[in-house]
This record gives structure tokens, C-alpha cells and sequence, in this order.
């Protein structure tokens, strides 16, 4: 359920926490469950009710992780013979089974355990969030739901299914509201929500795994029709308890919709979206009524005036970014730029299905649009030394991806600090251009004014590679991310207008009190270079 950037968040705080020690038998079994496909929604939980209150992911991942711990460890235990004796568990084998059962058990415990330590770590709130936790999966929940007696009625069946997965739902819903500040009142509508989302997640189970295993199961005391209804009247609390918050629902809401439903995503075959924040049950009932009757009128008005075509190529120039990064951590210190030597800490997180994952953190010093690392060092630019990004690189076919998590260490041939005094405005966006990127060969018409206005050079052209530094540091620095057809103007400090080659702005004596005005066009006839469109060839393996 996590979205990709979180995912690797995710991914990325798990081998902070729990680092690979492949010579260590419990660690590999801990890592051995905790980093096999699944949806995390115990942790989509945290995130999403987080979000609510306007809190970003990563000030939150750490708790989302230490969710995740305890709910690998209740996992691994259930598997154990002596409890459910399961072979396999999210399409591989069980941990007792890949390791054995005294590993196992230990696994279990040390994932438990781990949990607690990462959240007494906190700087607030912390007694409060493993309170609800404790409740959550102790002797009142999960571990009590464990051990109670087969189910002989409808009362007793969802008991069971309330201690057992819908109390670590809602616990992993509050401790989203508590670090978001949420009044009691808040807190109360997202526990109920996630007790709702629990609920209806056994009920689905039970629909499904009725012919494998009918122990517990509510399709035993009930009809699949009563049980159908029973979803949607908790489908129905469950929007309920949602239209009693005022921030952002919509992805609360969306898994609510998606686990009703299946779990099947919505088909998504229009070129646009219709998206609107669900504040109140009125707002929400009204936005999933209107919406197809808008979908409509907007397919005949597309039509009408020949905006198909348009909207394609905006579609596909979405899905032609082969390179993305989420900000972790921002750094403070000098920032990397096109073909500039960084040091850099980096490892690969995973590819799409989450087999290939990292082990050891290597250090790699790399010039930036060069060698077999091209794809990483464009992710890299404008990062600050001590930051940390997730850069995600799509293969040529847009399906498969690498993420790589990397850290800026240094900056080793830094650019004059006047670079950070750089104003880039954007006077026309052509959309639907390919963007220039480091390493580019493109054609540029410049023209160059004083603080006044007058002109010092007009209408000039230059053709060139980016990051070669054979012409002003301005320019080359302002043209990255423009489009074919785009404008734009610059302000720069003087001395990134120094050259040395035959560009006619060479000899000009500049007043180093004041900006300079530069007025730029990409010539649309130029074609980019295709590097980054379609990716060259693949990093080598950083494990």
C-alpha cells in the first residue's frame, strides 16, 4: 500500500535500524521477513493518519519502521509450529522453515524488542505512543486474541479478528494522530477508522480463504451476502469516522475503498485526474457522485477542441522521467552541481519487486554526468553537503527501477558561493520538451543586460555540452531543466559571467556591485541528448 518514495523511506530507515550482517544468523533472519514484498499497511497507517495534521513521512518513518517490526515479529511466531505451523509466508518460505525454529523464535523477539527500542528513542511523546502500541498487540489484543477459543458465533469470530489485526490497525492510526498533534477528539475518529479498515480486512480474508481454512471464520456462521453487508456497514463507519477530520484523507480513504474492493486498484485509463481533498462525509459522498459525470463532460470537451493528442504527450512526458529523488535530509553545507567531484556514501535499495537489497555502505567519489555512475550523479545535483536523498532510476522500458540511497559527503572542486545567488525565472514552459539535463549538447540564444536594462551583448547563439565549463558558469548552470522552445531570465552576480574562450562577453568589465540580467532560449529545433530519457546503461551493483 506504501507509494514508492516511502516504500524506499522505509526500506532505507529498516537498514539504519537493522543493518546486514551476513555473518550473523539472527539479524539475516530478522532482515529475512522484514524486507520481503508486502503492502505495509501498518505502516501506510502511521504515514497517511500523519499526514492529516500536514506531517511529512520522514519525520514519522522511524515509527512507521518500528510498526513494522512488531508486526513482522507477530509473523514469524504465528508460523511456528506450535502455533499455526505455516510453511510459507509472503511468497516465501516461513522464517522457521529458511532458518529453524529456535532462530526463528529468537528473530521474533529481537524484532519485538527492537520496536521498543526505537521508540523510547523518541524526543516527544514517546511514554504516549508505546502506551497505545502496548495495548495494541498485548495480553488486551493481538497476544490475547491469540489465545482465545475457536469462534462458535458471529460476537465471538469478531472479537478475535478485533484483537488480533483491527487493534494494531487503529493503534498504528493513533500514534499517526498523537505526532501530529490531533486532539482527543481526532484521535478517537482515526482509531475507529483503523478499527473499521481491521475489520474489514479479516472479513475480505474470511471471504477468501473460506475453502483452505474455515476455522474462525465468519463465513461459517454467516452467509457471504450478510457477510458483504457486514463491510459495508463498515465501510460506511468508516467514512464516517473520516469526515470528522479537516486535512488531507484522501489516501485513508483511498485503502479504505481499495481493501473493501479486493484490494484491486482502480483502473486508470483517463489523461487526467480528478482529485479533490474529502474533508466531511457530504463532500466525499458528493465528489465519488459528480466525478463520472465530470469525467464525461471533460472526455467530449477533450474531443471537441483537439486537446487527446495534447494531453497523451503531457502523459508521456510524465512517464518519461527516468530519474526521481525524495529529499531525506536537506545538509547545510556546499551544494553539488553539474560536473563537480563529489565523495558520496550510496547502496542500492531495491529494484521494483524488492529482491535485490542492500548490504554494506560504499564510498564512491564521482564527477557528475560522467563514468559508469551517470545516472546516480544526475540525482545527486543540488544536494548539500550532509544531505541524503532516495534516487530512483527507471530502465528504458519505464516498468523496472533501481533506488539507491546515497549521502553527500563532499564537494570536492566546489563552484564560487555566488552560484547559491542564482535567480532562474521562467518566462515561458513548453511542457512537453524533453528537459536538459548535465551532459546535454544543446544550442542556446542569449542575450546579456545591466542592472538597467541596457544591453552588453544581443541575440548572441552558443552551442555547447553542459558541464564542460567552456562558457559563463551562468549559463551553464541556468539552462538545466529547461525545455526545447522554453525562456528564461537570469540573475547573476557578475563573476559567474567570467570566460575564457570566444564567447563575446569575454572582455566586458562588469560593476561587481550589481546583478546582471540574461535572457535565455533553448532553439527548439536542437535536439536534446537522449541520455536521460532513455538510460544508457545501468550503475553497476553498490552492495
Amino acid at each position: 500500500m506504501l507509494d514508492e518514495t516511502t516504500k524506499n523511506l522505509l526500506i532505507v530507515e529498516v537498514n539504519k535500524l537493522l543493518p546486514e550482517n551476513s555473518e550473523n544468523k539472527l539479524i539475516s533472519a530478522m532482515r529475512y521477513i522484514l524486507l520481503a514484498p508486502a503492502k505495509h499497511i501498518r505502516s501506510f497507517l502511521v504515514v497517511a493518519s500523519s499526514r492529516v495534521f500536514n506531517t511529512e513521512a520522514k519525520k514519522v518513518i522511524s515509527v512507521a519502521a518500528a510498526i513494522e517490526f512488531v508486526h513482522a515479529y507477530s509473523l514469524i511466531h504465528d508460523d511456528l509450529p506450535c502455533m499455526d505451523n505455516s510453511d510459507t509466508r509472503r511468497s516465501q518460505l516461513s522464517c522457521h522453515k529458511k532458518f529453524d525454529e529456535a532462530t526463528a523464535v529468537l528473530a521474533g523477539d529481537g524484532l519485538l524488542t527492537l520496536a521498543f527500542e526505537v521508540l523510547s528513542s523518541l524526543n516527544e511523546k514517546r511514554c504516549e505512543i508505546i502506551k497505545v502500541l502496548s495495548q495494541a498487540i498485548g495480553i488486551r489484543g493481538m497476544v490475547g486474541g491469540q489465545v482465545l477459543d475457536i469462534g462458535a458465533d458471529f460476537n465471538k469470530i469478531k472479537e478475535i479478528h478485533l484483537m488480533k489485526t483491527a487493534k494494531l490497525f487503529a493503534a498504528s492510526c493513533e500514534i499517526g494522530a498523537i505526532i501530529g498533534n490531533a486532539t482527543d477528539k481526532q484521535r478517537k475518529a482515526l482509531y475507529n477508522y483503523g478499527i473499521n479498515l481491521g475489520l474489514i480486512f479479516q472479513a475480505k480474508d474470511d471471504i477468501e480463504d473460506y475453502e483452505q481454512d474455515k476455522t474462525n471464520n465468519l463465513m461459517s456462521v454467516l452467509g457471504k451476502s450478510e457477510v458483504e453487508d457486514y463491510i459495508d456497514a463498515l465501510f460506511k463507519q468508516g467514512v464516517d469516522n473520516l469526515s470528522a477530520l479537516s486535512g488531507d484523507t484522501n489516501y485513508l480513504y483511498d485503502l479504505l475503498n481499495q481493501v473493501r474492493k479486493d484490494g484491486k486498484p482502480e483502473k486508470k485509463d483517463k489523461l487526467y485526474e480528478i482529485s479533490a481533498t474529502h474533508g466531511g462525509l457530504i463532500q466525499t459522498i458528493a465528489h465519488y457522485l459528480v466525478k463520472p459525470i465530470l469525467e464525461s463532460a471533460l472526455d467530449r470537451y477533450t474531443e471537441k477542441h483537439g486537446l487527446t493528442e495534447y494531453l497523451e504527450e503531457m502523459t508521456q512526458q510524465k512517464e518519461e522521467d527516468s530519474i526521481n529523488f525524495y529529499e531525506i535530509t536537506e545538509g547545510s553545507d556546499s551544494k553539488a552541481f553539474c560536473a563537480l567531484e563529489v565523495l558520496l556514501h550510496i547502496y542500492k535499495i531495491s529494484n521494483n519487486n524488492l529482491t535485490t537489497l542492500p548490504s554494506k555502505v560504499s564510498d564512491v567519489t564521482l564527477k557528475i554526468d560522467q563514468d559508469d555512475l551517470k545516472e546516480v550523479g544526475l540525482g545527486v545535483i543540488g544536494m548539500k553537503e550532509g544531505g541524503e536523498r532516495v534516487v530512483t532510476i527507471a530502465n528504458d522500458n519505464k516498468v523496472n527501477f533501481n533506488s539507491y540511497y546515497v549521502k553527500l559527503i563532499e564537494v570536492k572542486d566546489k563552484y564560487p558561493d555566488s552560484v547559491n545567488n542564482l535567480m532562474v525565472f521562467n518566462d515561458l514552459i513548453n511542457k512537453t520538451g524533453k528537459q536538459v539535463r548535465c551532459g546535454d549538447e544543446i544550442s542556446v540564444k542569449y542575450s546579456v543586460k545591466e542592472h538597467n536594462g541596457e544591453y552588453i551583448v544581443k541575440d548572441q547563439t552558443v552551442q555547447f555540452r553542459v558541464g564542460d565549463k567552456k562558457i559563463p558558469l551562468a549559463i551553464e548552470l541556468g539552462v538545466v531543466g529547461m525545455r526545447a522552445g522554453n525562456k528564461r531570465t537570469i540573475l547573476s552576480p557578475p563573476d559567474l559571467l567570467t570566460i575564457t574562450d570566444d564567447m563575446l562577453i569575454k572582455d566586458i568589465d562588469y560593476d561587481e556591485e550589481n546583478i546582471s540580467i540574461i535572457d535565455l532560449s533553448l532553439d527548439i529545433k536542437q535536439e536534446v541528448a537522449a541520455h536521460h530519457s532513455t538510460v544508457e546503461k545501468q550503475p553497476k551493483e553498490y552492495s
